[in-house]
């Protein structure tokens, strides 16, 4: 099956190259975008971007979350931000998540991302069950999980020791059967 490029009405989700590495810390050495999320620490450096971009080409699988597919995201050509499904298809579910630079924030590509991964687990991967997660506070994920279709199903009280505090962890979901409803099948 083929994975990548995966794309939207302007977005291109494809395979990270190592030349992806200076757009990245570009984008990455933004406080605002590691606040949100535990991977990706700050400052960030081209050696994290080296690290990461080497671990994602090669293949993965964990035994909870299954293999694991990482894009960057680019508009017009330019990256814009990244974002990863981890797919187990065992269980039939997959579990995704996204960052979005700051420059390029307020635009719909968080949604647009997020739509674009959805059709890829559904309709690629006959995923049953698509999940993600944001921290509680981060209320501009949680807007975008709920925009295209996910439901909140649980709130996870401190669930995250993050940055020396504790963070609640919102869970969200939606199934194939919700999925298929908004796309007229």
């Amino acid at each position: 099956m083929r994975i990548y490029p995966i794309r939207t009405a302007r977005l291109t989700l494809r395979w990270p190259e190592m030349s992806d590495a200076s757009a990245l810390v570009r984008l990455l050495s933004e406080p605002s975008v590691s606040r949100n999320i535990p991977r990706i620490r700050y400052p960030y450096r081209k050696a994290d971007a080296v690290a990461w971009l080497r671990r994602v080409r090669k293949p993965r699988f964990n035994h909870d979350f299954g293999r694991g597919y990482d894009f960057t995201v680019e508009m017009g050509g330019t990256i814009v931000g990244a974002c990863h499904l981890s797919w187990n298809r065992e269980q039939r579910r997959a579990f995704f998540g996204y960052w979005v630079g700051k420059p390029y924030r307020r635009q719909g590509i968080a949604t647009e991302v997020s739509k674009g991964l959805l059709d890829f687990g559904f309709a690629k991967l006959g995923a049953q069950r698509v999940w993600a997660m944001a921290f509680a506070d981060n209320l501009a994920s949680r807007r975008v999980l709920e925009k295209v279709g996910l439901r909140q199903e649980a709130l996870l009280r401190r669930n995250a020791l993050f940055h020396g505090r504790w963070r609640d962890d919102a869970c969200y979901g939606i199934l194939r059967r919700e999925w298929l409803k908004t796309h007229g099948h």
